[in-house]
């Protein structure tokens, strides 16, 4: 998929169900480690998934746009990646190197900003997105 296809972009920040696929572990330092490639959401992964652990975990899905909380309808566009590169307190430190992704090509985030999202992106848990 090609950067700026919105066909069936990927929400890098979605909850764990079925269909979703595992794409981060927290490490000891609050960052995400990315996985590749990314691990289809199996019962079996659920039936693991505690909500200590689910927020120490990130999961990517078909980005759900007009019908997510985080989707501007006037400019089409998620909110998240928007503020993502805003000059807000709270944002997760920026990285000095794009990280390792397996949905860079299909990830909204990416799709609407380029590798400057990227860049932050390993700092956003869903608990400070809420």
């Amino acid at each position: 998929m090609k950067r700026g296809d919105t066909n069936s972009q990927t929400c890098p920040n979605a909850v764990a169900q079925i269909g979703a696929h595992l794409i981060g572990v927290e490490g000891a330092d609050g960052k995400f480690a990315f996985i590749r490639p990314p691990l289809p959401v199996t019962e079996v992964l659920l039936d693991h998934i505690t909500p200590a652990k689910a927020r120490r975990l990130r999961f990517a899905s078909t980005c759900l746009e007009s019908a997510c909380a985080q989707w501007l309808d006037d400019t089409e566009r998620c909110r998240v990646a928007d503020v993502l590169l805003g000059d807000h307190i709270g944002l997760p430190e920026r990285q000095d190197h794009l990280p390792v992704c397996g949905i860079r090509s299909t990830c909204r985030w990416f799709n609407q900003h380029g590798g400057e999202v990227c860049l932050r992106c390993p700092g956003v848990s869903r608990e400070q997105l809420k």
